[in-house]
């Protein structure tokens, strides 16, 4: 397909801002989808899942309660003095002391969910060497794999809409499971709920960018199609699918026909910069000529004639 300079140049739109927001989902959903994922799903592509990512979210997330409980234990300390202090006299009020939170009262439910990912990461790792290789090109190295047998038993999981899916229904189930685990006072529920919320939303951005790609490709498409129609011959968008030449254009018609083989071009020219000439020949270099023997005191050396263009000068009979 031409590449159309016109399209890409002014036409083709960017939301910044909502591609900045898209791009933190992703960001941040590489270990919230693997932390769901291998309960859900099996047959992974070989860069898609790899044992020692599902490690390192082991480490971070067992440390993680610790963290939480000494930040705790500090800042029932620091209430606890506070209270302890009357603003309106001298004397301290007696206060009750703080209740030392527990590490095992609302983690319990944290290391069962790190003990049964480790165990289904280590199963799909097993899987993973007994298929074939992708370097054999018999899969897709970024494979998000299959769902396991056990969640086609969900009715509105056996759809074959897999946006639905991806987007909705799967980070839906796990948002149940967090709240009935927030319920129960188990902490793990609310990890549970922010990476139900990251991969249903990472997976939104996967699809927004699909569909962006595949309607940028469409409406250059058209725009090389109509381009001579609305630039050249002036037809409205009526006319045109709704594509629109928008700028001042030459008055003559043969003119503007002319100029139509710079704004459509050849694929391969990808480095375009607008402001510059469309001539892509690059200038020739200026031929060098051989630097002159030169002798400050001495004017020209002996052996060589500055009017003879660089030879040495002829013998004197």
């Amino acid at each position: 397909m031409k590449a159309n300079l016109y399209y890409r140049s002014l036409m083709r739109r960017e939301n910044v801002i909502k591609n900045f927001f898209l791009s933190l989902f992703d960001f941040w959903a590489s270990g919230s989808r693997l932390l769901l994922e291998v309960f859900i799903r099996k047959d992974f592509g070989e860069r898609y899942f790899r044992l020692s990512a599902a490690m390192i979210l082991i480490v971070e997330f067992g440390l993680l309660p610790f963290l939480f409980v000494f930040l705790q234990r500090k800042f029932g300390a620091f209430m606890h003095e506070a209270a302890a202090v009357d603003v309106w006299s001298d004397e301290s009020a007696p206060v009750a002391e703080p209740v030392e939170p527990s590490l095992w009262v609302g983690y319990i439910g944290w290391y069962i969910f790190l003990a049964l990912f480790l165990l289904f990461s280590i199963k799909h790792y097993l899987d993973k060497k007994r298929q074939p290789s992708s370097f054999d090109f018999q899969k897709f190295s970024l494979y998000s794999g299959t769902l396991q047998s056990y969640m086609l038993n969900i009715p509105f999981f056996k759809t074959e809409n897999n946006r639905f899916r991806e987007c909705l229904a799967e980070p839906l189930v796990f948002a149940v499971i967090g709240i009935l685990l927030i319920l129960i006072h188990q902490h793990i529920g609310w990890l549970i709920l922010i990476c139900s919320f990251l991969y249903g939303m990472s997976y939104v951005a996967s699809y927004q960018r699909g569909d962006n790609f595949v309607l940028d490709i469409i409406d250059e498409k058209i725009s090389n199609e109509e381009m001579e129609r609305s630039f050249v011959d002036g037809l409205t968008s009526d006319d045109t699918r709704g594509f629109e030449f928008r700028g001042q254009r030459p008055s003559s018609k043969q003119y503007r026909r002319d100029l139509l083989p710079s704004i459509i071009v050849d694929d391969t020219d990808i480095d375009f910069d607008p402001s510059s000439d469309f001539d892509t020949e690059p200038e020739p270099e200026p031929e060098l000529k051989p630097e002159l023997d030169f002798d400050e005191g001495n004017n020209f050396d002996s052996d060589f004639d500055p009017d003879n263009d660089g030879l040495p000068a002829p013998e004197k009979v």
